[in-house]
């Protein structure tokens, strides 16, 4: 392998340094609709398997419209098991937690496809689709309703008030009962939200999304140029509490009308809303919210410094391929060589950079490419138009 470190004089040495500026960014490469599909369907089968695992058979809440149907799928299968009535209340409890996310997602389908594209709404059809049924599907595997991977989450160890909750299918366990189930349901919370924003990150790169709420979160971020992660971090926070308030907390104070205890776990008091599940659901949505931003930086800005010999040359073919950088150039000296060298800067979004650094070594193998994260910025930048978008702003200001 040819070495890339050059030496120069005594003990200097040019080092070539490397490194990817976005995560997945392989996958930002992909426009053909076959390998955006392909990619789809692998995330579509895990968030289905996992989602199973961590959220369904757990007491735990998904994101956007998902907590209202997992909300009302644990409502009926509470009246089901309560009332003794005999119908099959798996496949009704299974129908409702998956395929009712589907029908929820109609009226966002439509908006989505006339305010922010066809595609897009098509590509998350699909995903919302796949990923329901391959949920649905994999509920039905033998033995899935008692397999954790931590603590049993639904076995009660004193009986009593805990055991009479479990029995009438109520998903809720409470700060003063067993720590190992709270220690579990917390890593349980930390594990799927953290998985979540990494599917949810390459989902968006793909131009999709997870459909219900996020079409909103979506069409804001893209309005507003706001980062999502923080967006969704807050709407999934609305939806949450909606589920969580008819799936939990109301079903746990309907199952323990009956039962004479003591004064720390009174129907619809204070034990059944701040529960660990209502905590722990949160604090995943945290995670979800902090790593997306992390994996999905798409309105992060940054500063961008280019040192090389064939800037003229870079400045043109920007301008002639409609690349919308506002664009400073000026003439340096080197400080040890005093050689003269010429430098570009402008200030554009991260997933751009990758973009103008790809363009700039068109013409320039050795030039110094340097970034800088901005974490703050008042005045315009340049966008390229897009169906969706007009342009915006006149120059940058930082």
């Amino acid at each position: 392998m040819k070495d890339k470190n050059i030496k120069i004089s005594g003990n200097f040495v040019r080092i070539h340094l490397s490194g990817s500026f976005l995560k997945f960014q392989s996958i930002y490469n992909l426009k053909k609709l076959y390998l955006q599909l392909v990619i789809l369907t692998i995330v579509a089968f895990f968030w289905g398997l996992l989602g199973v695992i961590f959220v369904q058979f757990s007491g735990l809440y998904d994101i956007g419209m998902a907590s209202i149907s997992q909300g009302l799928a644990r409502l009926v299968n509470f009246f089901i098991t309560s009332q003794n009535i005999n119908v099959d209340s798996a496949t009704i409890f299974n129908a409702i937690f998956w395929l009712t996310q589907i029908l929820f997602n109609v009226p966002f389908f439509i908006f989505g496809w006339f305010k922010i594209s066809k595609k897009f709404t098509l590509l998350t059809l699909y995903f919302v689709a796949v990923s329901n049924l391959f949920g649905f599907f994999f509920s039905y595997i033998p033995g899935i309703d008692n397999f954790f991977l931590f603590a049993n989450l639904t076995t009660a160890k004193d009986g009593g008030f805990e055991n009479l909750i479990n029995e009438k299918g109520v998903q809720l366990i409470f700060w003063e009962k067993s720590a190992e189930k709270q220690v579990s349901l917390l890593f349980y919370g930390l594990i799927w939200g953290f998985l979540q924003a990494v599917f949810y990150s390459v989902i968006l790169i793909i131009d999709a999304s997870t459909g219900g709420l996020d079409f909103l979160a979506f069409w804001y971020s893209e309005k507003k140029y706001k980062d999502i992660g923080g967006i969704l971090m807050l709407i999934n926070t609305v939806s949450f509490i909606i589920g969580y308030v008819i799936g939990t907390y109301l079903t746990g104070s309907l199952s323990v009308q009956s039962y004479v205890g003591d004064d720390k776990h009174q129907p619809f008091g204070v034990a059944f809303f701040l529960s660990p599940n209502l905590v722990f659901t949160l604090l995943m949505n945290i995670v979800l919210g902090l790593f997306t931003s992390f994996y999905f930086p798409k309105y992060q800005f940054v500063k961008v410094e280019v040192y090389g010999k064939h800037i003229e040359k870079i400045r043109n073919y920007l301008l002639d391929n409609q690349q919308w950088f506002s664009i400073t150039m000026f003439e340096a000296e080197g400080g040890y060589s005093r050689q003269k060298t010429q430098v570009l800067v402008t200030n554009c979004l991260l997933i751009k950079a990758a973009k103008l650094l790809e363009d700039v070594r068109k013409f320039d193998r050795d030039a110094l490419f340097s970034i800088t994260f901005i974490k703050k910025l008042d005045g315009y930048i340049y966008d390229r138009r897009t169906n969706k978008q007009t342009k915006h702003g006149t120059e940058n200001k930082s």
